[in-house]
């Protein structure tokens, strides 16, 4: 019934009026996104991208990457504030994921677990680079809780050691081991990020639920405490509901988003399928990505090249190499000096803050 469009003749990106043509050919030539209401018909119109954003990528054995003519970094913000640093041209965001819900000491002794471990982690990786933390927290007994007060405490420590690392406070809730309200706990504290996962997924024999009522919920107390959504995406029905939920004014600008790629249900960690998502994105939205496991690498430079940030950390990843244990730390150290050598100077918070709309809270706080 429904002709392929991928077999269909379209004028090259730079050929003028591009975008409209295309739409207008996929109205007539297609029966079902002929028959779109106003509101579907809106929401396709929002998946069209800029052709500055394209770029190519191909792994052959080594990263190989040729940017052409129409590559150009990731967009800079217009900052409000006049007296905020500017984000460097092709600066780079390394975020480190320090803990998750998953690892266990048993698996790592590096792996930072209470709140003085967690901050003294996050506060060496902002030294070594890292412009944000994302945090899970765990109980007594090491599981995952969203407990507000493991959060402040953390916060805290971090702040009482000088750092102005931003603080990324998970919403995660260990896929299912937490209620939504208790997942939705921490967004009280007016963290400058949190994260936001934007939909559901098998996630290796447990099933991660985000319901779209949750997101709903979640999105609006975001917005209502001026918390800025890490809109993690683990495969591209996610980046899908994001776009709805833009539409919606659930999700408003700076767009920041974290590709997850590798989790077993998800989609799999390959530079193709990460180049699809960032296609997929709306125009000027900043993206990241972490890869699971061994993928952590590959895809790090690989975002790298194609002008994203990345994310690394013990969270996703337990190794340096195959055999010898990671430690946070270690990872960022490693990125940091990928990044000199590819020309991508990696950001500061407070270049960061600048970049995604966030103002430091500290002060406001004491």
């Amino acid at each position: 019934m429904l002709e392929t469009l991928a077999a269909r003749q379209l004028p090259p990106p730079e050929h003028a009026g591009w975008h409209e043509g295309r739409e207008r050919s996929i109205a007539q030539h297609c029966p079902y996104v002929a028959a779109l209401g106003d509101d579907e018909a809106f929401r396709l119109r929002n998946r069209r991208r800029s052709s500055g954003r394209r770029s190519s990528v191909m792994m052959l054995g080594a990263l190989c990457y040729d940017p052409g003519p129409t590559f150009r970094p990731a967009p800079e913000v217009s900052r409000s504030m006049t007296d905020a640093p500017a984000f460097p041209p092709n600066g780079l965001i390394v975020s480190v994921a320090t803990t998750g819900s998953w690892p266990t000491k048993t698996q790592t002794p590096a792996l930072p677990v209470t709140p003085e471990e967690i901050a003294t982690d996050a506060v060496a990786c902002a030294e070594a680079g890292a412009a944000i933390a994302h945090v899970h927290m765990r109980d007594a007994q090491g599981r995952v809780t969203c407990d507000p007060a493991h959060y402040t405490r953390t916060r805290k420590l971090i702040e009482q050691a000088g750092s102005d690392v931003i603080v990324n406070m998970s919403t995660g809730g260990g896929a299912g081991l937490t209620t939504d309200e208790e997942r939705m706990a921490p967004v009280a504290l007016e963290p400058e990020i949190a994260s936001f996962d934007c939909g559901s997924l098998n996630f290796g024999e447990r099933v991660f639920v985000n319901s779209p009522q949750f997101l709903k919920e979640l999105a609006t107390r975001m917005n209502a405490h001026g918390v800025r959504p890490e809109i993690e995406c683990f495969e591209p029905g996610h980046v899908w509901n994001a776009l709805r939920l833009i539409d919606d004014g659930l999700l408003t600008p700076p767009f920041w988003f974290q590709f997850v790629l590798g989790v077993r249900g998800g989609a799999p960690p390959t530079v193709k399928q990460l180049h699809h998502l960032v296609d997929m994105l709306p125009p000027d939205a900043h993206w990241s990505v972490c890869g699971i496991g061994r993928a952590q690498l590959p895809l790090g430079m690989a975002a790298m090249a194609m002008g994203g940030h990345v994310r690394t950390g013990l969270e996703d990843n337990l190794y340096y190499r195959k055999g010898e244990l990671a430690t946070n730390r270690r990872l960022v150290e490693r990125l940091v000096r990928i990044a000199g050598e590819l020309g991508r100077p990696v950001a500061t918070p407070a270049q960061a803050r600048a970049l995604l709309g966030l103002s430091a809270r500290s002060a406001a706080r004491a």
